[in-house]
């Protein structure tokens, strides 16, 4: 999932306007263009699943802030 995708989720679920603006003044010239994660690893040697989705972990973070938040 790029970030871009998690953040259109976010926006999706936020209660106010949210507008996004990219300042290509805050890339650096090393930064990576483009790095993909592989969980085969984890579950080759953990057995490890996904057990929850990310939709419902980002409700659930968003549930605490809103009520932890003045």
């Amino acid at each position: 999932m790029t970030i871009r995708e998690l953040l259109d989720l976010l926006i999706a679920r936020a209660r106010v306007p949210v507008e996004v603006k990219v300042d290509p003044a805050r890339y650096r010239p090393n930064d990576t263009p483009l790095l993909l994660g592989n969980p085969a690893r984890l579950r080759a040697e953990l057995g490890w699943t996904p057990q929850i989705p990310i939709e419902q972990t980002l409700d659930d973070l968003l549930e605490y802030w809103r009520s932890h938040t003045p």
